[in-house]
């Protein structure tokens, strides 16, 4: 915890200084705009690049796949976003430099692998504990392959499955006045 606190100290630092350099070499007000436009940037670059990540994650969860891959490259657009918005050079830099596709992906990779040693797999085939993933599903077939014997749990029957519409359910008798006799 040290580590990270005297870390976010030099950075800041490191930031200062920076800002300070850059004021003296072009100006106050040129580079107080410089931030502003920058940030702007950033605003709009994590919403445009996180809308697309995400709606890969979605896209990615509902095929039935775990969204791993998906997910660590929308977390790091938001870290991309969050260092474009932040006011200083260096962290604009970084933004900048993460927000790059190819960069991100190598960035994903390595997290990913530092993440696979970190992380207990099930024995099951592409599952996580905890995270309610039945492994490789179709749509409408949330807890594995369509027709193995895992599509649905053991608990569940048949005829325990009612598929009703919004306008089909109503309830004949107020409330508190079910299960009275």
């Amino acid at each position: 915890m040290r580590r990270v606190l005297g870390l976010l100290l030099l950075l800041g630092l490191a930031e200062i200084f920076t800002i300070v350099f850059v004021a003296d070499r072009i100006g106050a007000i040129p580079t107080f705009l410089t931030m502003i436009v920058t940030s702007a940037a950033g605003a709009w670059l994590a919403k445009r690049q996180g809308a697309t990540a995400w709606r890969k994650v979605r896209q990615t969860a509902d095929a039935g796949r775990l969204p791993a891959v998906e997910l660590v490259d929308a977390v790091l657009v938001f870290i991309a976003g969050l260092f474009l918005l932040l006011p200083g050079f260096l962290s604009d830099i970084v933004g900048l430099v993460l927000a790059i596709g190819p960069v991100r992906k190598l960035v994903a990779a390595r997290a990913l692998v530092v993440m696979a040693k970190r992380v207990r797999v099930s024995p099951v085939a592409g599952t996580v504990p905890g995270f309610g993933f039945g492994g490789p599903s179709a749509p409408g077939a949330p807890f594995g392959r369509p027709g193995d014997s895992t599509t649905r749990p053991g608990w569940v029957r048949s005829d325990d499955i009612i598929d009703l519409d919004a306008e089909e359910y109503y309830i004949d008798e107020p409330r508190g006045e079910i299960g009275r006799g």
